[in-house]
């Protein structure tokens, strides 16, 4: 395996993007998705990242990057049409071990972003290493005409049983068996349709067996 797969918790930390085009905006915004502070670095920022500055979701700094501007960061994109920036951009990371991501130059990467789907809390990553990233968007498009949006909806009913079963059902192996319980009773299906109180009752009804059955017959 080419590359560890993992999913950063990145809330409240300082993250760098330095660039200001088209590029450095896409990144800024999914980094601000995941709660991440936004540092931007570029001599001019494109309408969506000045928008971004002005709504103070990002701090910017309008000049060519410097090193001392990786002081602090936890992770750093950079996203520029110059070679010789980038190159700065990942040495300098690499000297503080902060991972670091050059866009589309993966011999200047520590990490590399993966095509993702999201459903709410719902996040599927799909990576090549770096050898066919046309095949992961492939891959996405078709995931997308599978998974729908009540996937998310899904999830929150199947967050609420789960939290009712941790307090109802402190054995953890018959607490696992009710959770595949829930999996398979039709309330996805019924979210699908719309019937949402249906299904969210559903789920309730097999909570609250599995917690009258205990840890022998949950």
């Amino acid at each position: 395996m080419k590359y560890f797969p993992a999913f950063l918790d990145l809330r409240r930390r300082p993250c760098l993007v330095v660039g200001g085009g088209t590029l450095a905006s896409h990144k800024a915004r999914a980094l601000l998705r995941a709660g991440a502070r936004v540092r931007v670095v570029a001599p001019r920022l494109d309408r969506s990242l000045s928008a971004l500055q002005r709504a103070g979701r990002v701090t910017a700094r309008r000049r060519a990057f410097r090193d001392r501007d990786l002081e602090g960061c936890v992770l750093v994109i950079a996203a520029t049409d110059d070679a010789a920036v980038n190159r700065a951009v990942y040495r300098g990371s690499r000297r503080r071990r902060i991972p670091c991501n050059v866009v589309d130059q993966p011999a200047l990467c520590s990490f590399i972003f993966p095509s993702v789907l999201r459903r709410g809390d719902l996040v599927i990553a799909i990576s090549t290493g770096g050898s066919g990233p046309a095949l992961s968007r492939r891959l996405r498009l078709e995931l997308q005409r599978t998974i729908g949006a009540e996937y998310a909806t899904f999830l929150r009913l199947l967050h609420e049983a789960r939290r009712r079963l941790r307090r109802g059902l402190p054995d953890l192996a018959a607490r696992k068996r009710a959770v595949y319980r829930l999996l398979d009773s039709p309330a996805l299906s019924l979210v699908r349709a719309g019937r949402l109180a249906q299904a969210r009752a559903v789920l309730g009804k097999r909570v609250a067996a599995a917690i009258r059955a205990g840890p022998g017959r949950s």
